[in-house]
């Protein structure tokens, strides 16, 4: 009795030990990419639980395909998610009746019978035919607007081998429909992949997928592969589209088109998804050279600088560059280089030979050394395209997004040309939606291949001048674009929250989890992020900034209007999201709050 007693202790001892190691494992991994790791219990001392598993009881759409639509229980109710435009007229239901019974209203239901139209909520109950327990709910009909609908059937018919691990990929099948529930496309669906790097830790996760063909979806140009965006760590769900959408009205060339659309993954509702086009070289896409090699490799190759392909024969030197600063490459086997302190991965050419992976390392060499001197010379200009690069920045600042120069930031270069900058990509934390950028005074963006240009007249001059007409877009963003983006996407908002209502995705970043009070946070954030520039670039007056420093490394950076003093506000915001009390000087002093500004300071962890 007594070993049996030990050998449960020591049982659950280990399992403590167990779990310990992996939230420590955990936590590790999320400081060391800089994801906050503040509230992991938004919602109490205990985790809500995932309420991931839809009812075997379906509803039927009308059409070819016959695509049914399981049924979301969510305590004492029963959702039916369906599509804008779909017919609620012309609706039957879909269940095995040898395995269950089904009434509603108090009438028996047969398999695909006709269903009712609702304006209201009905009872219904289900019971298992091998089972006397009777399980009763109130079934709301809850209908989207105004966006396409896609629904993906994997070949399993479950996403568990893909949600297992990011890389995973499976085939299947891919429809889509138009806000007026009309057929645009169906065909096979050659593979469909999770992605992302935080976000994929998160219930509501991103996917890539790939047709089998190219075609044109919700009016964008025809291609095989796109991305569904989860926007899983962001309330608004619109951070990403005002973005994308801003970088195209500035001119930013190849700026990510982008839609949103409510996705069905094998008849279960998973949410409001921005469907974008996918970042890669293309007629379509980033139009440069993109050949595919001509001959046969002879093995991948990893170096301390970076790390490249061999081949068999000889190979000429492809001349389209696709280049994305990326901090998190691993042991996958991808051609990348070092820039700037950072690791740049070359996503075109692919497999890029040693000869190519030397020429833009040293390229990027060049372009590095140039402007770090750019205080005293303007000979960046051979390397960098400068419309694209003040533009950039200007999106990088204002939308302060803490990701800048660390992640997902791309370049592209072809043959004969400069280095330019873009597309941009992921701003679901910018605008406000992280703790370590809420300070509308404070940059909280690695400066990168940014970090003295700002002191080049030429640089500065054209950031100002493009930031003029920015501001005319952003005016009209707050007082237009965002209401039309509520009016268009409020019925799938509604749908979304319901089924991700257990989840902490969307207050991981912010504890702002209504919608409406979301879109609130994000509209004043970019009000007064504006109107703080307005002063830096516009008044006329004299601004110098203020680093702060944790090491060598520069992690924010303020602005000063000159003979003020550095507001005691940001002094403390910046000291409290690097867990410490007092600023030091060059010299190693505790920084004195009174001293005014009248050049650009360092104060020092």
């Amino acid at each position: 009795m007594e070993k049996g007693i030990v050998k449960q202790a020591v049982l659950v001892f280990m399992i403590c030990a167990l779990a310990a190691v992996i939230f420590g494992l955990r936590y590790y991994e999320r400081q060391a990419a800089g994801e906050s790791v503040a509230d992991e219990t938004a919602y109490g001392e205990t985790a809500p639980e995932n309420k991931d598993v839809y009812s075997e009881i379906g509803i039927r759409l009308p059409g070819n395909w016959q695509q049914k639509i399981m049924l979301y229980p969510d305590g004492e109710k029963l959702y039916a998610f369906l599509p804008a435009g779909a017919d609620r007229s012309n609706l039957h239901w879909s269940f095995d009746e040898n395995k269950y019974e089904v009434t509603c209203a108090g009438r028996g239901i047969r398999n695909n019978a006709r269903v009712a139209v609702f304006d209201g909520e009905e009872t219904v109950q289900i019971r298992e035919r091998n089972e006397d327990e009777l399980t009763s709910y109130r079934l709301c009909v809850l209908q989207s607007e105004n966006i396409p609908a896609i629904f993906i059937n994997t070949e399993s018919g479950s996403m568990d081998w893909i949600h297992r691990e990011k890389g995973n990929r499976e085939s299947g099948t891919f429809a889509s429909l138009n806000e007026n529930g009309e057929p645009v496309y169906e065909g096979p669906l050659e593979k469909i992949t999770g992605r992302g790097n935080s976000s994929w830790a998160e219930d509501k996760k991103s996917y890539t997928i790939t047709l089998s063909e190219k075609a044109e979806l919700a009016g964008m140009p025809a291609a095989e592969k796109w991305v569904l965006q989860a926007n899983a760590m962001d309330a608004t769900r619109m951070r990403n589209k005002l973005t994308y959408d801003l970088a195209r009205d500035m001119g930013l060339r190849y700026a990510v088109d982008s839609a949103y659309a409510d996705v069905w993954l094998n008849g279960e509702y998973v949410g409001n998804y921005l469907l974008c086009e996918k970042i890669e070289a293309g007629k379509e896409r980033v139009d440069i050279s993109a050949e595919d090699a001509s001959e046969e490799t002879d093995g991948y190759v990893r170096e301390e600088d970076g790390a490249w392909w061999e081949y068999v024969g000889a190979q000429d030197r492809r001349d389209g560059y696709l280049l994305e600063f990326n901090e998190r490459i691993g042991e996958e086997e991808t051609g990348y280089f070092y820039a700037a302190g950072r690791q740049v991965e070359i996503k075109t050419p692919k497999q890029p030979t040693r000869e190519e992976y030397a020429y833009i390392r040293d390229y990027a060499r060049k372009l590095t050394e140039s402007t770090e001197n750019a205080a005293n010379s303007d000979s960046y200009l051979e390397y960098l395209d400068l419309e694209s690069w003040s533009r950039l920045f200007l999106i990088n600042e204002l939308s302060n997004d803490t990701d800048a120069n660390r992640y997902s930031v791309f370049y592209y270069k072809d043959k004969g040309t400069k280095l330019y900058a873009g597309p941009i990509w992921d701003y679901d934390i910018a605008w406000g939606n992280d703790t370590l950028g809420k300070d509308v005074h404070c940059s909280f963006f690695r400066n990168g291949w940014y970090g003295t240009l700002y002191d080049n007249p030429i640089f500065y001059q054209s950031i100002t001048e493009h930031y003029r007409g920015m501001r005319q877009i952003l005016e009209r963003y707050l007082n237009e674009s965002i209401d039309i983006l509520c009016d268009t996407i409020g019925s799938s908002i509604r749908m979304d929250d319901i089924r991700w209502a257990h989840s902490g995705g969307y207050t991981r970043r912010s504890d702002v989890r209504q919608w409406e009070d979301a879109v609130a946070c994000l509209r004043d954030y970019m009000r007064e992020r504006m109107e703080y520039f307005n002063g830096v670039w516009l008044s006329g007056e004299t601004y110098h900034r203020v680093f702060f420093y944790s090491g060598d490394t520069v992690v924010a950076v303020t602005y000063v209007k000159e003979g003020d003093t550095v507001p005691g506000e940001t002094l403390d915001y910046v000291a409290k999201c690097l867990e410490i009390t007092d600023w030091h000087t060059q010299d190693n002093e505790v920084y004195d709050r009174t001293e005014r500004v009248y050049s650009d300071l360092r104060l020092y962890v």
